[in-house]
């Protein structure tokens, strides 16, 4: 009976031992997976950039990677990926880079930039109110779910309504103007379709968070009774907005960012 009683011990720690290696190997087979699919999504937005050399002078003078994609019309599931990074997109940039182009405007990327993005200040690199800039979606999802759920809402739908200052829209038509100032020779700069199609900043903050919420939350996102107010403030916008309207040099890195407002 003992050594039943041992033979049984020692199968089910096998058992369980193999079961949990079985699940390891599973969930990083899916992470793997997961990253593949990420990045074949974030080199396919690459390919559709006009020009990777205007993404690489945007990027040098301190613009997101969510507001260089939708400045160029970019829109679907890469805002979402949890690889989406300055440093990252500037690899894929070197990886895709054609031979016709010049090394000149090529400068070294730096690691990820402690300042807030110039065009949304911070808004699409989901800044935290500790001022830091973590660019991570889960944590911010994350943060809008638990508030959801301390305060006992149960929901089957959300929808968003988001509110920026003007500001941004001043920062848009400041960054363009000094892309046709750079590049207006070129025929992808000419074409006025590719500034009336770029996304707005709302849409692409949407597209950066939904997928999540709607993992979290367990619903989905439709137009309901249950709205997700995000209101964005930015204390210095006034002064900095007097400035901006005639405004032609080069974009320079900010420290003053925006932090959401979370009401439902």
């Amino acid at each position: 009976m003992t050594s039943g009683k041992e033979d049984d011990d020692v199968s089910v720690t096998v058992t369980d031992t193999d079961t949990e290696v079985e699940g390891i190997i599973m969930t990083n087979n899916n992470n793997n997976n997961k990253s593949d699919e990420e990045a074949q999504i974030i080199e396919h937005a690459v390919r559709s950039l006009p020009s990777h050399a205007a993404a690489i002078d945007l990027l040098s003078s301190g613009v997101c990677v969510r507001c260089i994609l939708r400045l160029f019309g970019v829109s679907g599931r890469v805002y979402s990926c949890s690889l989406l990074s300055s440093s990252y997109l500037y690899s894929v940039l070197e990886k895709s880079y054609s031979s016709h182009d010049s090394d000149t405007w090529r400068p070294s990327l730096q690691a990820e930039s402690p300042y807030y993005c110039s065009v949304c200040l911070g808004i699409l690199q989901f800044c935290h109110t500790d001022g830091k800039v973590k660019d991570q979606v889960s944590e911010f999802t994350l943060s809008i779910a638990e508030m959801v759920k301390k305060e006992g809402h149960e929901i089957e739908s959300f929808c968003f309504e988001i509110s920026v200052p003007p500001i941004i829209s001043a920062n848009e038509n400041a960054i363009w103007l000094c892309m046709k100032n750079k590049y207006g020779s070129e025929l992808w700069c000419q074409e006025e379709k590719l500034l009336a199609e770029h996304v707005s900043l709302k849409d692409a903050l949407k597209m950066s968070v939904t997928d999540s919420l709607e993992t979290l939350l367990a619903g989905k996102y439709a137009l309901g009774s249950f709205h997700i107010c995000l209101t964005y403030t930015q204390t210095k916008a006034s002064s900095w907005l007097l400035g901006c309207q005639d405004r032609n040099q080069d974009f320079k890195r900010r420290k003053t960012g925006m932090f959401a407002c979370l009401t439902f």
